[in-house]
Order: C-alpha cells, then sequence, then structure tokens
C-alpha cells in the first residue's frame, strides 16, 4: 500500500505516540529502583511488554493490511 505524504506524518505520529507514553518514561526508572536483586528479571519483562508485543503487534496489523481485516477473519462464536 503506497501512503500519501498526510497518511505517513499521520501513522509517524501515532507510532511515536504508541511506543514513547508517559508510561515509558516513568514506570522503568521506577521498576529499576524496586527490583533490586531480579534487575534483569525485570528488564527481560519490561523489554517483552513494552517493546516486543508492541512491535509484533505493528507487524500483523501491517501484514493483513489493518485490523478491520483481522477482525473480520475471526470466526464468530459467541452468537
Amino acid at each position: 500500500m503506497k501512503l500519501n505524504k498526510k497518511n505517513m506524518v499521520v501513522i509517524s505520529f501515532m507510532l511515536f505516540s504508541l511506543f514513547f507514553g508517559a508510561g515509558n518514561l516513568i514506570f522503568p526508572p521506577f521498576l529499576g529502583q524496586n527490583a533490586g536483586e531480579h534487575t534483569f528479571t525485570a528488564m527481560a519483562g519490561f523489554l517483552l511488554t513494552a517493546v516486543v508485543l508492541p512491535v509484533l503487534g505493528v507487524i500483523v496489523v501491517a501484514r493483513f493490511d489493518g485490523l478491520k481485516t483481522i477482525l473480520l477473519d475471526l470466526p464468530v462464536t459467541w452468537v
């Protein structure tokens, strides 16, 4: 899919705000201070949940050409 300049700017701001929110500024120092001996475990958990999972989410949505395509292909079992 080819994006025009306006859509590229909007998506760029959206991704920036997704990955660089207030939680990513405040939570890591707080987590490091309270982790004590378990610093590396805390770092691994934070990297997994704050970096890897959002990146995988963006990759999946990009791969399937949008969230609407993913959601429409889900089986409806609760009806």
